[in-house]
């Protein structure tokens, strides 16, 4: 399956106005669109954050990234990796909360599933359990190279 990746550019910049100082975000909008070869759009990523956060007194980010979500698409959480040495695979492709490492836990909740089924990986390193995971759910390839139009 090959991706297309189609990216726009961000608007030039402009001041904001009095109100747009204190209501609207700073970061640039963003548009970024994938589509399949056959050039149906499959994903777009319709915003982003970025904010100075601070962890146990260490200085770092918080980041994420919002995706358009169209009537009928399903979407699992399927795999965490701990840095205990294990890496759960979630097996259930309905929409998943997937809670990390909050108040001394950690959850997986899907809206919809006949069965609690997941995959408990192991290993010593952090490579030793994506390779578990490449054993469990087939090698993927490289990607090729972007190319830039």
């Amino acid at each position: 399956m090959s991706l297309t990746l189609h990216v726009s550019p961000a608007p030039p910049p402009h001041l904001p106005s009095q109100a747009g100082k204190y209501f609207v975000p700073s970061l640039a909008p963003v548009g970024l669109q994938g589509r399949s070869a056959r050039g149906e759009t499959i994903l777009t990523m319709d915003g982003w954050e970025m904010a100075p956060h601070t962890v146990n007194g260490e200085r770092t980010w918080q980041v994420g990234a919002t995706f358009a979500a169209p009537a009928g698409e399903t979407v699992c959480v399927s795999f965490m990796m701990s840095s205990k040495g294990y890496g759960i695979v979630w097996d259930n492709p309905s929409a998943t909360q997937f809670i990390a490492g909050i108040n001394g836990r950690t959850a997986f909740q899907s809206r919809v599933g006949e069965r609690v089924s997941f995959f408990v990986i192991t290993g010593d390193t952090p490579e030793a359990i994506y390779t578990g995971y490449a054993e469990l759910t087939g090698c993927t390839r490289t990607p090729p190279t972007v190319r830039r139009a």
